[in-house]
């Protein structure tokens, strides 16, 4: 076998083993669907209900155990959970180095019954000692959260920036946000 030959396979083996599948943490709390749903007014006189027109408004529903999350107006377009988080997640891949895509963890909170979700990921592998003027050291972690929510709270929030460890409640420095 040639040197070209041999290099070749050698290459293909290393990139094999460079590429081994970037594992992210199931989504728990945050892993539901939600739909429209009419509205209905009771009318006492006939002892029947009524429909509120679609433009007044609809009731925003979580498929899984049918609460309430809103009303919102026809407009309003529902945006799935798990699709905001997989377009994240393939970002992720494609931009991040695989090194750092080890050791993913998931950060998770809802408000509201799931009104207001909350989730990202925090990377290890890309965690830098910073030492501060005052001489003394912390270390800044990159950190991605998405921020949805089904009652018109807020419009969905992309942030990704990094996470001083040092501080346990969760203060981020430098954040970049995109808001769609």
């Amino acid at each position: 076998m040639n040197k070209i030959a041999k290099n070749l396979i050698n290459n293909a083996i290393a990139t094999a083993e460079n590429t081994a599948d970037v594992v992210f943490p199931p989504l728990e709390k945050v892993n539901f669907s939600a739909v429209k749903t009419p509205i209905y007014l009771r009318n006492d006189r006939y002892e029947t209900y009524v429909p509120v027109p679609t433009e007044t408004g609809q009731a925003i529903i979580r498929t899984d155990n049918n609460i309430p999350l809103g009303v919102m107006k026809k407009r309003y377009a529902i945006a799935d959970n798990s699709e905001l988080d997989n377009a994240v997640r393939e970002g992720l891949e494609d931009s991040l180095p695989k090194e750092a895509l080890q050791n993913i963890k998931l950060i998770e909170k809802t408000a509201d019954n799931g009104s207001i979700c909350r989730w990202g990921y925090s990377f290890d592998g890309l965690g830098r000692d910073i030492r501060q003027l005052t001489g003394s050291k912390t270390q800044l972690n990159f950190r991605v959260m998405i921020i949805n929510s089904f009652g018109g709270q807020t419009a969905i929030r992309l942030q990704a920036g990094a996470e001083d460890l040092f501080c346990t409640n969760g203060c981020t420095s430098v954040e970049l946000m995109a808001t769609a």
